[in-house]
């Protein structure tokens, strides 16, 4: 990484940074993967920005900022295909997928700032900015050879075949806002402000017209600011303000055209589930699903989801250089995106589960394969209102919100030292989750949509604690600045409780045999019991750094050391979900912990 500043004279300044890593690991594994399969794992990542001030008069400065992005990622090989042997739990030949991606983004920002006194009825910064950015990319994924083999002892038993998915969107986004503080009185300060949003999503190798075009975007937001005794000590404050989501490109890459999903059956395997006398097929792979690819229909009114903030606190000065302060911090969310099922057909039914024996209310799928998805914001009753083939396909409105009340106590840097820490505890609460999930594969349309209103079974037990739902955080950080040996002692300390997580079961593939996902999603999983039912081990971490500065005539040369986690905890992080008596990984197997210790050292030139 490197930076440059350069102060050309008193009323404009250039600012430039490159950053750039590339990362290779070969003969890594998991342990149920044959450690001979060639899978290479690759990425490279480039970053350039440049920004400029400019001071047009003691009141008036504009800044612009230009940035660009390139990265690229490649995760295994294209042939051929994976073998995974149901006997052994042992996969070979290859990975069980491929992945290449390239992202790359450009992004320019200007704004005017402008001071005005005694502009009415008072002192007002105002700020009117623009924000573009193109974000072209390309994701070539799937599984090796288009398919893969299921074995049993390692004879051929079943095989899931679908071609690559092979998609090149390309993205916008406009933004325009404006935003004052205005100085009313000596003890009251209002913040109004307004920002627009345009975004588009072009599929140009199938689609004229971008196919992701949402309405316009409008983002109000508005804070109050009152001095209770009038000396600045203690503030009050009131905010409430419209967010919108991040702008991912997948949520509408999965619109691209793709070819069928299908499974096969190995003739004398059918033979022998059938009943039917040897050689009736022979040995040859026969067709037993398919879920042909259908357009989305998309609605024409479609909007970008937005989160809605409302934020009280205030704050209290204890002294020159420390404060601390309490909110209460509120945010729903709002014109979430999903997909709905229009076509599927389900009526429900009582299954007693062979695990444990517990009765759950499902649904038996009457037409699997059958799916043509309409993607909207979904609303309760909508599948009524479009004449869905399953009319309480969309049983409730989707939901995701939080409730956060937070400490902070700041002491500003003085004295050679400076210190910041925070306590919060809150509670996320919904029936679509907050943590990253698949398109249209997971309890989150966090990517665009989720499989909540693509099958009802994934409706069970759906609402409650989300995954992301932390009852607690407690952070802290501070430096120090040693006196004659001149070198700067920094840390970080960050304790929370664990994600939650959920139970989950196979349901009987003769009830559903669809599960309305992504080609890796081969059975209709449920939740086993109320979302949120289990958590994971507190988080604890402690970040440190060491920054020496001396002199080589007039540059100065900086060595900065970090070492994270420093302890070298071992919390886990990522444990199996699904409860399967006769799997090898068992419910609560751990599957992952935080990273290890490792260190970093840097060097820093200023001339």
């Amino acid at each position: 990484m490197a930076k440059f500043t350069w102060q050309i004279n008193s009323n404009n300044r250039l600012q430039a940074a490159i950053d750039a890593g590339t990362r290779g690991r070969k003969g890594w594994t998991w342990e149920f993967v044959d450690p001979s399969i060639d899978y290479p794992n690759k990425s490279h990542e480039y970053f350039l920005n440049f920004s400029y001030l400019l001071i047009l008069t003691n009141n008036t400065f504009v800044e612009a900022r230009l940035g660009g992005m390139d990265r690229y990622f490649l995760s295994g090989t294209t042939d051929p295909p994976a073998h995974f042997d149901m006997e052994t739990e042992w996969w070979t030949e290859n990975y069980w997928e491929y992945w290449k991606a390239i992202r790359q983004r450009i992004d320019f920002n200007a704004s005017i700032s402008h001071h005005a006194d005694d502009f009415i009825l008072g002192d007002h910064d105002f700020k009117f900015g623009v924000e573009f950015a193109r974000m072209p990319s390309h994701d070539w994924r799937g599984m090796p050879g288009n398919r893969t083999y299921y074995d049993l002892g390692g004879e051929p038993y079943f095989m899931v075949y679908q071609p690559f998915f092979d998609v090149r969107p390309i993205g916008t986004r406009l933004e325009f806002f404006l935003q004052d503080t205005w100085s009313l009185s000596e003890r009251i300060t209002i913040n109004p402000g307004v920002r627009f949003m345009h975004v588009r999503g072009h599929l140009p190798r199938s689609f004229d017209k971008p196919p992701f075009r949402p309405k316009l975007g409008i983002a109000p937001r508005f804070g109050v600011n009152f001095d209770i005794f009038g000396d600045h000590s203690t503030i009050l404050k009131f905010h409430y303000g419209r967010y919108y989501h991040q702008y991912r490109d997948l949520m509408y890459t999965p619109w691209e055209p793709r070819g069928p999903y299908r499974e096969y059956i190995w003739g004398p395997i059918l033979e022998e589930w059938e009943g039917l006398p040897p050689g009736t097929f022979g040995e040859k792979w026969i067709l037993d699903y398919e879920d042909p690819w259908d357009p989305y229909i998309i609605d024409p009114n479609l909007k970008f989801p937005y989160m809605r903030q409302f934020v009280v606190g205030i704050e209290r000065e204890l002294g020159k250089d420390m404060s601390i302060s309490a909110s209460f911090i509120y945010r729903t969310n709002h014109d979430l995106m999903d997909r709905i099922n229009i076509s599927g057909i389900w009526k429900p039914v009582q299954w007693i589960d062979p695990y444990e024996g517990n009765t759950y209310t499902v649904y038996q799928r009457l037409n699997p394969g059958e799916n043509i998805f309409y993607i909207t914001n979904p609303y309760k009753g909508q599948g009524k209102d479009i004449g869905a083939a399953y009319p309480d396909i969309v049983p409730w409105d989707p939901k995701r919100s939080n409730r956060t009340f937070e400490v902070r106590f700041y002491k500003r840097y003085s004295n050679r030292w400076q210190f910041r820490a925070s306590f919060l505890t809150g509670y996320s609460w919904g029936n679509d989750d907050n943590y990253w999930g698949e398109y249209g594969s997971s309890h989150s349309s966090a990517l665009g949509a989720s499989y909540n209103f693509s099958n009802p079974n994934y409706r069970i037990n759906a609402e409650g604690p989300l995954t992301l739902s932390s009852n607690y955080i407690f952070k802290c950080a501070g430096s120090y600045d040693i006196p004659g040996i001149e070198v700067s002692i920094g840390f970080d300390f960050r304790y929370e409780s664990g994600d939650r997580y959920t139970k989950q079961i196979l349901l009987d593939p003769e009830i559903d045999p669809d599960p309305v996902a992504d080609w890796w999603t081969r059975d209709v999983i449920i939740f086993a019991e109320p979302r949120g039912s289990h958590r994971l081990p507190a988080m604890k971490n402690l970040n440190l750094r060491a920054e020496k500065y001396f002199y080589l005539g007039e540059t100065k040369v900086g060595i900065v050391l970090d070492v994270f986690n420093v302890f070298n905890w071992d919390t886990i992080t990522s444990v199996e979900t699904l409860y399967d008596p006769w799997s090898e990984y068992q419910f609560g197997f751990v599957w992952d912990i935080q990273n290890h210790r490792s260190f970093k050292l840097g060097l820093r030139v200023e001339f």
